[in-house]
């Protein structure tokens, strides 16, 4: 008895050591980057004390029927943005109320106001403007973030770069400084350089971390890898679903000439890229780093050949878009499990609803063993 009583107490001392040695590992490499970031580093209270008291007004403002005026409005924006110069802020500021009018009437419609109300809470902000970037660090053994800073933009590719490898040869890890599309402060920020269907998949997908930030499922979102996906994944699956409907009711006409870049080569994006991270995942659990890195250089050029604006494929790559459960380079099944869901939920509003009240991923499976 006395030797498996000390067995036992040293297996636990070998998994405290473990714990706090990969703990310490990690506060190293965030401590780092924060040293090396400096003057980089965006700032969140800045942010929200210039913008939150701007879009107060965005609280009273009314949803708009006329659905001529609003898409002249959207489109005009969209269309000439580049060439519009001193009438940016204005036209970009009309373009942020219609946007907001479409996709909260759309909201209203899946019973998501107060009570039976046309009020929606949190209320929904738009905010268009060049978002902060963010600097991702995954470990080169293993895809997932151990650290990550939202930085203010970069636009010289080659600074960008030299910051990316000065951090690489400080913390021995993966580092990648990706573009976002959005985040979700408090009023948002949404990219005002991406296409319409685009901006308003963001914007309804940034509301729904707002919302899901008032239930079990957004509460718990750092809670696990598991719940940060079923999060990112459940807000793609509805913001992307709430977009649509607002889009159609514009009547944009659409250019038939218009391909998409997976349509002009054999060479399809998301097959190939779940391809990458199959063979990547299969040479890190075979602890073949260089190998691994070295496919990735290779891959990265394969890409690049066909007509795909990527800069590098690396760890800290498929540790920040892995996040995403239908993104191609994530490794997840959350992504099926959610559509299995939203396949057997009586409307959007039912798959809303139910996604909310999961808080812990083995509740979340359960329900889904439930209706398979």
């Amino acid at each position: 008895m006395r030797i498996q009583k000390k067995l036992l107490l040293f297996r636990m001392f070998i998994v405290l050591c473990l714990f706090l040695s990969v703990n310490t590992h990690e506060k190293f490499i965030q401590t780092a980057v924060n040293r090396i970031l400096g003057n980089h580093s965006f700032s969140l209270f800045n942010y929200h004390v210039k913008y939150l008291p701007n879009k107060a007004w965005n609280l009273i403002t009314r949803i708009n029927s006329d659905t001529n005026y609003e898409t002249f409005v959207i489109t005009n924006y969209f269309s000439s943005r580049a060439s519009l110069n001193n009438n940016i802020k204005k036209q970009r500021l009309a373009a942020e109320i219609k946007l907001k009018s479409i996709i909260e009437y759309e909201l209203v419609n899946q019973n998501l106001g107060i009570g039976d109300s046309e009020t929606l809470f949190p209320p929904l902000f738009v905010n268009l403007k060049s978002p902060p970037q963010l600097l991702v660090v995954s470990p080169r053994d293993n895809i997932k973030i151990i650290a990550k800073k939202l930085i203010n933009p970069i636009y010289d590719i080659s600074e960008i770069e030299s910051l990316e490898r000065l951090i690489e040869k400080e913390t021995s890890a993966s580092v990648l400084i990706v573009n976002l599309g959005g985040i979700a402060t408090y009023p948002p920020l949404i990219a005002d350089n991406e296409s319409l269907i685009f901006t308003m998949e963001t914007i309804a997908h940034e509301w729904f971390h707002h919302y899901w930030f008032f239930k079990p499922l957004g509460f718990n979102y750092f809670k696990s890898s598991e719940m940060t996906i079923l999060n990112e994944t459940a807000a793609e699956i509805v913001g992307s679903e709430i977009a649509k409907l607002a889009y159609d009711k514009l009547e944009i006409k659409q250019d038939s000439n218009i391909i998409k870049a997976s349509e002009k080569t054999k060479f399809n994006f998301n097959d190939e890229m779940r391809a990458t991270r199959t063979e990547l995942d299969k040479l890190l659990r075979q602890n073949e780093i260089n190998k691994a890195e070295l496919y990735l250089e290779n891959r990265t050029l394969a890409f690049q050949e066909s007509g795909f604006n990527i800069r590098k494929l690396n760890q800290a790559y498929f540790a920040f878009y892995g996040t995403y459960g239908q993104n191609p380079a994530s490794s997840t099944t959350i992504t099926d499990e959610l559509q299995l869901l939203r396949k057997k939920s009586k409307n959007l509003a039912d798959f809303i609803n139910t996604v909310s009240r999961f808080g812990n991923y083995n509740d979340f499976l359960s329900h889904i063993t439930t209706i398979r």
